[in-house]
């Protein structure tokens, strides 16, 4: 049991070495696992994984728990009345011990890490609220910024995943997730920077202005040698 609790301290106190929170936001085939390599070569950088959108779950029940306050716990009420407790849900506290746990056990940041997050490609599903969740993580795993990544849908539909859906109903929806994309980062150009995966890929230089935007370092020969390197995807839904 003590060696269990030496492990969790271990954890927590590795979240406040942490500088900054970068977050990878994709789609299937966007170039999303190489612009995780890319950040990767930043130094003391832990970008973490893809955790099924199980993130974005956590900021929407943050934000129904922050509705039930706001809107049924303005005063204490007696035990049969059907809003009971409301009074006593703190959304703040909520907020910051649920990040707690995203950095603790799903991104895990080793010990050294200045700079730790994560990509996934599920950001713009149906079932996600894509506000809810970059509004959360800006409030609670601040400061953050957000790497938004878009891709040619043409080029998208002709990988092998997208090959199995209906080639108009595919060219479509990416179409309307990149212009997703693109109204977030105009709005918020503050934490927001929108990567086309076809400036990127034409050379290590074309990625400068984003380690600017991170206020980083730009490794020019690393980023170079993970540009070489061809990636390959496990079979894991998307």
């Amino acid at each position: 049991m003590q060696r269990v609790g030496r492990r969790l301290l271990a954890r927590r106190a590795r979240r406040h070495e942490v500088e900054k929170f970068i977050f990878v936001v994709g789609y299937g085939r966007s170039g999303s696992t190489l612009v995780q390599a890319i950040l990767g070569t930043m130094d003391g950088c832990h970008i973490a994984g893809e955790n099924l959108g199980a993130v974005f779950a956590l900021a929407q029940a943050h934000a129904r728990l922050a509705d039930v306050a706001a809107r049924y716990g303005l005063g204490p009420a007696p035990p049969e009345h059907p809003w009971f407790g409301a009074f006593e849900i703190d959304p703040d506290s909520i907020g910051r011990r649920l990040a707690a746990l995203i950095v603790d056990e799903v991104m895990r940041p080793p010990r050294g890490t200045r700079i730790a997050g994560f990509k996934e490609i599920r950001w713009l599903d149906e079932r996600q609220d894509l506000a809810t969740s970059l509004d959360f993580l800006k409030r609670y795993l601040a400061p953050a910024r957000f790497v938004l990544n878009v891709r040619d849908p043409e080029a998208v539909v002709r990988s092998a995943w997208w090959r199995d859906h209906p080639r108009d109903a595919a060219l479509a929806k990416i179409a309307g997730w990149n212009a997703a994309l693109e109204a977030v980062a105009a709005a918020d150009p503050q934490h927001c920077y929108l990567l086309r995966y076809e400036d990127f890929t034409q050379g290590p230089d074309r990625l400068a202005p984003l380690f600017a935007f991170l206020d980083e370092s730009f490794d020019r020969t690393a980023i170079d040698r993970v540009l070489g390197c061809r990636l390959t995807h496990a079979g894991v839904p998307s």
